[in-house]
């Protein structure tokens, strides 16, 4: 008999006083990482029975792609970021309902936890490098497992199996099985540079330098010898983390290993894939600060230098068109103009919930030269929606007279092809009006 099959819940399973839990915590669970906040243990489904796959919320057919990982850290700490990752994976998967394919996934956090160490657990958890001596208490919480590597690692291996620099230095098959910091090592030593490894707490500023100088020599390296990312794929994260501004969250830690995405065997990665974001220890609440906390404007930074070196269409559009029904499509990435386009053709079909400051934030947000992508959308839209064309009125109408947004158009290079479109389509609605009067 599995000693999960007296309890009826989770919460009765990890309360009864027993401890029994640790058994299986023991037993079940291996150290796979290290994030914010605490350590990440991959769950053994093989050694687990079904009834307490199901107690733990983990489907009875699941496979190792689709298994559980357990967080460990201090007390305190954990509480905080499950509870940042529970409302950050409701709000995309809310918005994920209208837009099933245009956003990140982010991993569910099931089942949270806070004990007591006892001493055959303490003894565990310190041969993890979990906790010290002097914790008497520590939290845990139980996520969906995300299938894939880190872009960081995908961008690592495709360099070192592919440069003939490092060809010397490694056999291809072995390096799925290097970690990240053994990755980097060997491809630094490929390339003649040398730097402390990992941890770098305790680098100097000329080591940060030649670091670097070294990611930015191997980047560029890996996409001469044919390494892309999918446009669709970084359009994604950065619609999500506007998305998680949106609910007050800032993602916070949006590094390259947070960010997963899957692959083939040869490291391509397919535009259709899904990508994901991981690990909320660095979340906060919009305007509160965090040692590793990043601004939107320096993630859209590292989604820009990514664009420039692994995409074959970064994006270049510069000046609104001369005649805004006339819209330059090529300087636009297609499937970003278009995804633009189905999301406010979206909002104009929900007047109460499409705002013009919404559809600012809808493709990008005010920090960014959004009129450079929303007046064109307006236009493709007005040219290919006829229907939409007084709801579009409305929406430029509002722009003009809320405060809120009458700031954001005053500037003439906004206000004057915004204009020419309100004037181009009030002049056609009085045009259709004329020939149904006749």
């Amino acid at each position: 008999m599995s000693i999960f099959d007296r309890y009826d819940s989770v919460e009765p399973f990890f309360e009864d006083g027993t401890h029994q839990w640790e058994k299986v915590l023991i037993e079940c669970a291996h150290r796979i990482n290290e994030g914010q906040n605490g350590v990440i243990f991959s769950m053994d489904l093989d050694r687990m029975q079904p009834r307490e796959r199901a107690l733990l919320r983990i489907d009875s057919a699941a496979s190792d792609q689709v298994a559980k990982l357990l967080k460990i850290g201090e007390r305190g700490k954990l509480r905080r970021e499950y509870e940042m990752q529970r409302v950050a994976w409701k709000a995309i998967e809310e918005a994920r309902v209208r837009n099933p394919d245009g956003y990140a996934r982010i991993p569910e956090p099931n089942v949270f936890h806070r004990f007591a160490l006892t001493e055959p657990l303490k003894m565990w958890l310190e041969e993890q490098e979990v906790v010290s001596s002097a914790q008497e208490q520590q939290e845990m919480f139980i996520m969906d497992r995300v299938p894939g590597t880190d872009i960081d690692t995908c961008i690592l291996r495709y360099f070192l199996k592919n440069s003939p620099r490092s060809v010397a230095l490694t056999v291809a098959s072995e390096l799925d099985a290097y970690s990240h910091a053994q990755l980097e090592q060997l491809a630094a030593r490929s390339m003649g540079y040398r730097f402390p490894p990992p941890p770098r707490r305790g680098w100097e500023s000329e080591d940060w330098g030649r670091y670097s100088q070294f990611r930015e020599e191997m980047e560029r390296a890996t996409a001469q010898l044919g390494f892309q990312l999918p446009v669709q794929l970084l359009d994604k994260i950065e619609r999500s983390v506007d998305q998680l501004l949106q609910v007050g969250i800032s993602w916070g830690d949006a590094n390259l290993r947070n960010m997963m995405v899957e692959h083939s065997d040869s490291g391509e990665i397919s535009s259709n894939g899904q990508v994901w974001l991981i690990d909320f220890g660095g979340a906060v609440p919009v305007g509160q600060d965090s040692p590793v906390n990043l601004p939107r404007k320096e993630i859209l930074r590292t989604l820009e230098r990514l664009r420039k070196t692994f995409t074959s269409r970064p994006r270049i559009a510069t000046s609104a068109p001369s005649d805004t029904l006339e819209v330059v499509r090529h300087q636009f990435p297609a499937e970003r103009f278009e995804s633009w386009k189905e999301q406010i053709t979206y909002m104009l079909h929900q007047p109460a919930s499409g705002s013009f400051f919404q559809m600012i934030q809808a493709v990008g947000g005010a920090q960014i030269r959004w009129h450079e992508r929303l007046i064109p959308v307006f236009a493709q839209i007005a040219l290919s929606e006829p229907r939409l064309r007084p709801e579009l009125l409305r929406v430029i109408e509002q722009a003009f007279r809320q405060p809120q947004t009458a700031k954001l158009v005053e500037p003439p290079y906004i206000r004057t092809p915004l204009t020419r479109l309100y004037n181009q389509l009030k002049a056609s609605r009085e045009a259709e009006t004329a020939d149904t009067t006749l």
